[in-house]
């Protein structure tokens, strides 16, 4: 019933605005914060697109939003406006070239309205909807919408689940991003976080019409909602990547899942029209450059740390295939360690992360790092989650490197010598770093280099001696 009812109601405003309104919704979110008790504040952001006639009708709009309780609903409020700002689709040279002062590139504007809305008590199954009414226009979707039928509404829906807790919804931290090129790699960051401390999932979900479930063109659907040769999102970080293989419009729907002690208490939903052109954005990335001491660069955005090695660190490298100047940021730290810059907004800024190893816990960690340039028409961003795994170097960290044994080349990729021994022969052992034995040789000539090319790169523990003394030597290499 709730749905017939909810459908009813979406082809009813469709029909009631669609003919005196050409709306141009380029996208909204919605989210609510905690007040006192059982208040909570809904704000509800509508993305306006200056080329259609919302944009000039959102001054004077308001928003209807319906509270359910399950399929029952609770009440029907009306949210008022409470601030409209342009949102900054270009580069500062040619923000006023855009659809909002009369040129041709994306213009759009953010209207913000907002209300407290008193629940009357704790449920699982808490509801808040906006059903695409803006009382002066529809929220019809933009007509140039590649993934969905022209006729569509754009609705959204918060949940919340107050019946063990109390708190706020999770947000978006950074504002969505509108512009694309074909055939180069996109990473787009939503920022997900929350107040609370909250554990948070970030998912792609079917857009909602009026509010119930669009049905997507053939090919696409709310997982995949753009067409690509490449589509990936991270549901932990909310990083969403993807490479546009055509000109088109899609709809994207993002949402935050809120977890408190592994229980889903509550989601928000951001719903907006990128826009994929033939206008060429640079491509930019990051990756590991430079390492110190006790740092094995796995991959090039994958490090392994030995604890209690003392501090640490190794540069993060942009490449930037164009002339423009490109800002790094970090975000998501962990515990103890240090960002640096050097060069920001260069051509080619390098990050420094310098990490005590003393005080962290055997784990993996992760942290981002986002790279902006000032390109025209259309700025590039690009994202990127950077993981470090920390061990424990029990084969290692215990030894202490014994001046009369040395190695060479240290570190090295093939082969090392043996210095400092005076025996012709002696028996080797090679440990990796959780002291599981590799390799075990007898009665090896000194003179000899020892093949190490099947190693992993590492750090590694040798220990050497002969068989006419108990003295076992030891020290450290790395395999490169």
């Amino acid at each position: 019933m709730k749905k017939l009812y909810r459908t009813l109601l979406a082809i009813c405003l469709l029909f009631s605005f669609a003919p005196t309104y050409a709306s141009h919704i380029a996208g909204g979110e919605i989210y609510y914060e905690w007040v006192s008790g059982y208040t909570y504040k809904v704000t509800v952001v509508i993305y306006g697109d200056c080329a259609g006639s919302v944009y000039y009708t959102l001054p004077s709009s308001s928003l209807g939003l319906n509270t359910y309780n399950g399929t029952t609903l609770y009440e029907t409020d009306t949210l008022p406006l409470q601030s409209i700002t342009p949102i900054a689709t270009t580069c500062a040279t040619d923000s006023l070239s855009t659809v909002c002062h009369g040129g041709t590139l994306l213009g759009l504007s953010a209207a913000v309205f907002s209300k407290n809305i008193t629940l009357p008590g704790p449920s699982a199954n808490w509801e808040f909807n906006f059903y695409g009414d803006l009382v002066v226009a529809s929220g019809q979707w933009a007509f140039d919408i590649t993934n969905l039928p022209v006729t569509d509404v754009m609705g959204l829906i918060a949940t919340l689940d107050n019946s063990a807790y109390t708190g706020s919804s999770a947000r978006f931290a950074a504002p969505p991003l509108f512009t694309w090129s074909v055939n180069q790699p996109a990473s787009y960051w939503s920022a997900p976080y929350d107040a609370d401390g909250d554990s948070l999932r970030t998912v792609l979900i079917d857009n909602i019409w009026g509010n119930v479930p669009s049905t997507y063109k053939v090919g696409y659907s709310g997982a995949y909602p753009v067409s690509t040769s490449y589509t990936y999102l991270d549901t932990v970080h909310g990083i969403f990547s993807f490479d546009p293989n055509m000109v088109q419009r899609p709809a994207i729907a993002e949402q935050i899942q809120q977890y408190r002690y592994g229980k889903l208490i509550g989601t928000v939903m951001r719903a907006w029209a990128m826009t994929i052109s033939n206008t060429p954005v640079n491509v930019l990335n990051t990756k590991i450059g430079n390492t110190s001491h006790s740092v094995t660069a796995l991959d090039t955005t994958y490090a392994q740390v030995y604890k209690d090695t003392g501090s640490v660190s190794y540069q993060v490298v942009c490449s930037n295939p164009d002339s423009n100047n490109v800002t790094m940021e970090a975000f998501n730290l962990p515990p103890h360690a240090v960002f640096t810059v050097t060069g920001n907004g260069t051509k080619h800024p390098v990050g420094n992360i310098v990490w005590k190893t003393d005080s962290i816990a055997v784990d993996s960690y992760s942290f981002l790092i986002r790279v902006t340039d000032d390109g025209c028409p259309y700025p590039a961003s690009y994202t990127q989650v950077f993981r470090t795994v920390v061990k424990k170097a029990t084969a290692v960290a215990d030894i202490k490197a014994n001046n009369t044994i040395a190695v060479y080349p240290n570190p090295a990729d093939k082969y090392i010598q043996l210095k400092g021994i005076k025996a012709n022969k002696v028996n080797l052992t090679i440990l990796r770093s959780d002291g599981t034995v590799v390799k075990t040789v007898n009665n090896y000539p000194t003179a000899n280099a020892i093949d190490i090319s099947f190693l992993r790169p590492g750090i590694y523990c040798l220990m050497v001696n002969d068989e006419n003394s108990a003295n076992i030597l030891k020290t450290t290499f790395v395999k490169q």
